[in-house]
């Protein structure tokens, strides 16, 4: 089952963020799920400036284990076609799939970091990313095999 849930959020800046967690076992697994709540959701990238933002259990180093069209490529490309780019991404200026920062540790394992947790943003926005940082594995290790993704952009 893939969780993709649109909130209202506003404030100085109003927006629509679609808080994602994407899970194993479901017709759609993981990336597939992201892709296809997308698609479900493309009415609402027209209309509102969106955040996606989420545990999307995805990563390109895994393309090759989806269809083409249901890769975490291809869902980089729709995303970036309806104006997202991915916080991490553009202020850290690494590529999809060369991650220097991991977002989750596999069962809590240090020795088992990847890269499958992202907040993608308006990309009228990205210019103005103050900072995008990611918990450490000591301080959050207690609390879940994941890591906050801090995304802060100035007014």
């Amino acid at each position: 089952m893939i969780l993709a849930i649109p909130v209202e959020v506003t404030g100085p800046t109003n927006f629509l963020l679609i808080a994602v967690w994407s899970k194993a076992r479901q017709e759609n697994p993981y990336v597939e799920g992201v892709v296809r709540a997308v698609e479900l959701y493309r009415n609402l990238f027209t209309r509102y400036r969106v955040v996606l933002a989420g545990d999307f259990n995805s990563n390109a180093i895994w393309d090759s284990n989806h269809a083409t069209g249901l890769s975490h490529s291809a869902l980089v490309k729709m995303l970036s076609d309806l104006g997202l780019v991915s916080s991490y991404h553009f202020f850290h200026r690494e590529a999809h799939g060369q991650e220097k920062q991991p977002t989750s540790y596999f069962q809590w394992n240090e020795r088992r970091p990847f890269h499958i947790d992202y907040c993608f943003i308006p990309d009228e926005w990205a210019p103005r990313l103050q900072r995008v940082e990611i918990g450490s594995y000591a301080e959050w290790k207690d609390c879940s095999d994941h890591r906050p993704l801090l995304v802060e952009v100035a007014g």
